[in-house]
């Protein structure tokens, strides 16, 4: 399953939990960014995807065919959000804040949400992440104001 809707002001995604919908959402959503032209870091908002939507696939649906994982791309004036769900148990986010270990097998992904989110925001069930990313203020290269 991978469903589709495009609203004047988002792009939602409602997705069976699987590796290959993690990348069509990916190239769907940076497809929609550059579409709307909108002036965010690509590759923050690409990796905050990933990470969200693979900690709801692996962690969240435990890559059940049953489960299903929501992206959402909502467009503000000043910033996106990017808010991801799964429909699993949640986690306790608050026990999670352990330092970042690059040569692990796993636990990156929170520490680079918190590095490239200007706001990082669980619900209280822990099974839905929101991800502001503030747009650039500075102009393109070649850009002439």
């Amino acid at each position: 399953m991978f469903d589709i809707e495009h609203t004047p002001d988002a792009l939602r995604i409602t997705m069976s939990p699987s590796f290959e919908n993690i990348d069509r959402a990916d190239d769907l959503c940076a497809q929609e960014l550059d579409r709307r032209q909108v002036p965010v870091n690509m590759f923050a908002v690409r990796i905050l995807l990933r990470e969200a939507a693979l900690n709801a696939v692996t962690h969240g649906c435990r890559e059940a065919p049953e489960g299903q994982v929501r992206v959402a791309l909502v467009f503000a004036t000043d910033e996106i959000k990017l808010i991801v769900e799964d429909n699993g148990p949640g986690f306790v986010w608050e026990n999670r804040e352990a330092g970042f270990d690059v040569t692990g097998d796993g636990g990156r992904g929170l520490p680079l949400m918190k590095t490239y989110a200007s706001q990082v925001t669980f619900n209280e069930a822990g099974n839905r992440v929101e991800l502001s990313v503030r747009h650039e203020l500075t102009p393109p290269v070649g850009c002439v104001i």
